[in-house]
């Protein structure tokens, strides 16, 4: 067994760190161009890298956790540059909502 792998066991499958790392880096990418991409998607390794060194996950972790933060990042940015999106949050005694509208 490895040490550290979340209490002893083997549900490390996939790193979230690196999903939120590489969906983060994404994004950044996708609005701001290559000269913020670069910078992010080292981030993004260093932290999927480290993930390893401290015996926190598989290489098959990190490596499906980039693929599923990367494919969140792009999916959140399709066709979204010229569309209007309003997020609006409504709170009553007995309830709560979030209403999203995404408009061209």
């Amino acid at each position: 067994m490895l040490k550290g792998f979340k209490g002893g066991d083997w549900a490390s499958f996939p790193s979230g760190h690196t999903s939120s790392a590489f969906a983060t880096a994404s994004v950044l990418q996708h609005h701001f161009g290559w000269k913020a991409g670069v910078p992010s998607y080292v981030v993004a390794t260093y932290v999927a890298s480290s993930r390893m060194a401290h015996s926190r996950h598989f290489v098959s972790d990190v490596v499906f956790g980039a693929g599923i933060g990367i494919a969140a990042g792009r999916a959140t940015t399709f066709h979204l540059r010229e569309t209007t999106v309003q997020v609006v949050p409504s709170v009553t005694f007995h309830s709560a909502a979030i209403n999203v509208s995404i408009a061209n």
